[in-house]
Parts: structure tokens; C-alpha cells; sequence
């Protein structure tokens, strides 16, 4: 059995607590708790005492990529849980940026915990042990998310090129015969990041939990109903079930329950999923 808690999302289903534009996640299993991704804040410690959840009780966190949205929490949590290991992307402390009307804000992670020796830092393919795992995309078989396009990498120059997601990193747990995927934010396009999984593992996952990121806040966009129509099929295809939310957007997931019905669902703070 997975458990999952949603600690903090943009919306809710829980008024007692409070959403903002992040990602946070406890996972529990049979043998240790899991903290993915930390959200924009404290406010994920806040929302866990709220729901009866003991953040200081993790074994180790994940953090997805290097965008404040995921890990603007993290200073709060190395300073509020001793010992425990927090697996990042080795890329994930570059300079990143979003390309807005008003300029050039920069998105990325607090420069003065790089340092932090309870940082394991990881590259491309990583076992932490027999039942969890964390891999980085390799394919570009699929389009990735045109929201893309308004996020920047700043060059030690101080030139800026498109982001490459190279600080992207996905979680999977494998719980019996069953594998679930947990991704942030999906920025390297949820297909590619499926299809680098089968090149690893050998299957499907049973689960996807991830943000789609097929909404860009910038402009207010969604992606075109033929892509969103393109991963609902290719969801329902391999049989896979997925629960979104945060970067998805409200108008892409609703096209995607039109079109995959109970097989996906929406995650909100305060969410609880048993898989």
C-alpha cells in the first residue's frame, strides 16, 4: 500500500488549510515516509500538523527540480528535521529564470543551501534502495510542454538559453509487482518521462502522480486539445492511472476527465490517496 498526502497544492479540498503555487507530497509505505517536494514555503509543515501528519517523522525527501514552487520549503525543512537525506538533482542549484512582461524573475532555489551537507546530490539513474528509485528523462519522442518556452537557464556569462530540464528528477516507488511515478512537474513532457521509465524498468507504471504542466501561467494558455487528447490516449493505451494536479491547469484536466473518466483524478491540498 501507497499513501499519500497532499500537504500543499494550488487549490483545495480541505478548508481548514491553505493552498499556494507548489507541490508538496508525503508519501507513506510499509517500510518509510517519503517527503516530495516542499512547495514555495513553510506552509507544507503548517498544513501537515493540521491533517494529524508528523513532517519530522520522514526517513528522507525528494526534491523534484530546482524551482522555488518545489523547494522553496527547503531551508524550512532542514532546519525543522535533523538527519534526514534530501536527494536533488545535481544540476537543480543553477540560476533559473522565468521570462515575464515585466522581466526576467528568477524561479530557482536559495543559493546558500547548496552547501548543506544533508544534500545528496545525484546524477541521471540513482537506486536509494531496493524499493525506491529516482531517474532523470532521456527521451524526445514526445513534445514537451510549450509553457517551456518562458522558462530560462542563466549561463555562468550571464547569457540566458532555454532550459533544458536537466534538473529534473522523478521518483518511483515500487510496491510488490506494482511501480508508481511520481514526477513534479513534468517539465520534460509526461510521454517522454513514461517512455524513459519503460526504457528503465522493463513495463509501464500502475500510477502516475504528477503535474502535467499543460497550463502556463504567464500567458494564461493551455496547451491545444489535440496534445492534451494525445496523453489521455496514450494514458488509457498502457492502462496507466494518473492523479494531477498544480501545473496541469483546471481547463486541461477537465478535457482529461472528459476523456479518461475514473482513470485520472484531480490531487488538491488536503488530498489523501491510498493506491
Amino acid at each position: 500500500m501507497i499513501k499519500l498526502s497532499v500537504l500543499v497544492e494550488n487549490t483545495l479540498s480541505d478548508r481548514r488549510l491553505e493552498g499556494e503555487h507548489g507541490l508538496s507530497i508525503l508519501i507513506e509505505t510499509e517500510q518509510e515516509t517519503i517527503l516530495f517536494d516542499m512547495g514555495a514555503s513553510e506552509l507544507f509543515m503548517t498544513n501537515a500538523r493540521l491533517m494529524g501528519l508528523d513532517h519530522a517523522n520522514i526517513d528522507l525527501a525528494v526534491l523534484s527540480h530546482g524551482h522555488y514552487d518545489h523547494g522553496g520549503g527547503l531551508a524550512s525543512l532542514l532546519a525543522a528535521v535533523e538527519k534526514v537525506p534530501v536527494y536533488v538533482n545535481r544540476q537543480a542549484f543553477r540560476q533559473y529564470y522565468s521570462d515575464r512582461p515585466q522581466g526576467k524573475k528568477y524561479i530557482g532555489l536559495d543559493q546558500q543551501l547548496k552547501d548543506n551537507g544533508r544534500i545528496v546530490f545525484i546524477d541521471g539513474q540513482y537506486a536509494i534502495n531496493e524499493r525506491l528509485s529516482l531517474f532523470t528523462s532521456i527521451s524526445n519522442n514526445w513534445p514537451v510542454p510549450a509553457g517551456n518556452r518562458s522558462l530560462l537557464e542563466k549561463l555562468d556569462d550571464g547569457s540566458y538559453i532555454n532550459d533544458r530540464f536537466q534538473h529534473e528528477h522523478n521518483l518511483v516507488i515500487k510496491d510488490g509487482d506494482r511501480y508508481c511515478l511520481i514526477a513534479g512537474c513534468a517539465h520534460n513532457g509526461i510521454l517522454n518521462i513514461i517512455d524513459s521509465f519503460a526504457k528503465i524498468y522493463g513495463c509501464y507504471p500502475h500510477y502516475v502522480v504528477s503535474g502535467l504542466h499543460l497550463y502556463n501561467r504567464n500567458t494564461d494558455e493551455s496547451e491545444p486539445d489535440e496534445i492534451i487528447t494525445e496523453i489521455a490516449d496514450f494514458l488509457m493505451n498502457k492502462k496507466i492511472v494518473c492523479f494531477t494536479g498544480h501545473c496541469t491547469g483546471l481547463k486541461p484536466y477537465n478535457k482529461l476527465r472528459e476523456l479518461m473518466g475514473a482513470r485520472i483524478g484531480y490531487i488538491a491540498t488536503g488530498t489523501v490517496l491510498e493506491l
